[in-house]
């Protein structure tokens, strides 16, 4: 499925290249991160693999590629999409994600751990938003980290 998502980004790259992308773009974004929202809780309750897949796609990968758009055709622009992406929590945020994509899956998997055995329960809401704490935290440290050692 990963060349689906390839292919995408090649069509999004030649898109880009000939700029044919009107600003009526926009208008998608706002809908497109609430039905992203939606997506991500009916896929806790998919079941089969090519459900999965496909899910994935459909909605996943597309509607990001549909706000990865929206980004880049406002860049430079005084635009509501620019000014949340250049808010400096954001960028830090972005600053980190690298930490943070290495350190997620470990700090999913730890918090899950601890929680089950305190609680003797399955994954709640709250128990991802603990592990995403937890991951933002140990990213700021370790981004920390790598910064004396670079310098």
């Amino acid at each position: 499925m990963r060349s689906v998502d390839f292919v995408i980004g090649g069509l999004v790259f030649l898109v880009m290249l000939r700029r044919t992308i009107d600003s009526r773009i926009n208008s998608l974004f706002v809908p497109v991160v609430l039905c992203e929202l939606i997506f991500a809780l009916v896929s806790r309750k998919i079941s089969s693999s090519l459900a999965r897949e496909f899910f994935s796609v459909s909605a996943w990968t597309i509607p990001n590629v549909i706000l990865l758009l929206c980004i880049l055709f406002n860049e430079g622009r005084n635009t509501l999409i620019n000014k949340i992406f250049t808010n400096k929590l954001i960028v830090y945020i972005g600053n980190i994600s690298f930490e943070f994509f290495m350190l997620h899956t470990l700090a999913l998997n730890a918090t899950g751990r601890i929680l089950r055995k305190v609680f003797h329960g399955e994954f709640t809401f709250s128990s991802y938003v603990v592990a995403l704490c937890v991951t933002i935290i140990a990213a700021h440290v370790c981004h920390k980290v790598k910064g004396v050692i670079q310098s």
